[in-house]
């Protein structure tokens, strides 16, 4: 079975925590899915995939046709999108719980924003070597919304620590959709998904024990590099507590 890097933590923090155009990118170190003969990749792929943001209706399990959210005539109600996935994560395949990001973004809660973004990327992991599209796609969020969330979330390193705890917790605590790659039996898969939470743990382990960059060296870098340090900033509502 294809092993996956997983270093979008180390891309979050090199994004977020310390500054703009060191080590690297998200598009570079999230895109480990290999491109199908004739498909579009590169910035055009980026792109396609974020406007994808917009335009595309997640449907729940047993009531689509493809592996992709199908796109609609008419705009997407994307708040009650938002409502449906935050409710029951499990019918909804982990890209989609992009609406949820965007949803709360847009609305002002940021800090929950920046903790469905951390979901996202963590279940769409192992995910990575089976579907072709969705390393562009991820690419696609991580050079538009998610960008921003990682320069915004940055400037608090506590916030951020709390946030990415919380995340990787809540992610073990919610139940996985029934649904896995094809050919791949329950105990395989069940292997894939553990081997991409470790994944995540071991770069946030790596990020922040004892032979990591301290705090105070990844704020003085962001300051070098004229970025905000302090308290978070219009964080909106606070997570809910049974986010953990």
């Amino acid at each position: 079975m294809t092993e996956v890097p997983f270093s979008m933590l180390a891309a979050v923090a090199t994004a977020g925590l310390m500054a703009a155009g060191c080590g690297p990118t998200p598009d570079k170190a999230d895109d480990p899915a290999p491109a199908q003969a004739g498909a579009t990749t590169g910035a055009d792929a980026g792109t396609a995939a974020a406007a994808r943001l917009g335009i595309d209706i997640p449907d729940p399990l047993g009531k689509r046709g493809t592996d992709t959210p199908s796109a609609q005539a008419s705009p997407p109600n994307e708040a009650a999108i938002a409502r449906q996935i935050m409710a029951d994560p499990a019918s909804y395949k982990p890209e989609n719980y992009v609406y949820v990001t965007k949803v709360l973004w847009e609305r002002g809660d940021r800090q929950q924003a920046a903790f469905w973004h951390f979901l996202f990327q963590i279940r769409t992991a192992p995910w990575l070597p089976y579907n072709p599209d969705l390393g562009p796609f991820r690419s696609g969020v991580n050079a538009s919304i998610g960008a921003r969330i990682n320069e915004w979330l940055g400037s608090d390193y506590d916030a951020w620590l709390e946030t990415t705890r919380r995340a990787m917790s809540y992610e073990r605590r919610i139940p996985l959709s029934p649904e896995r790659p094809a050919g791949l039996s329950q105990a395989e898969w069940s292997a894939a998904v553990e081997r991409a939470r470790a994944g995540w743990a071991a770069d946030f382990r790596e990020i922040t024990g004892p032979t990591g960059p301290t705090k105070a060296a990844l704020e003085a870098q962001r300051r070098s590099n004229g970025r905000y340090v302090g308290p978070l900033q219009d964080p909106g509502a606070p997570l809910p507590a049974d986010w953990r």
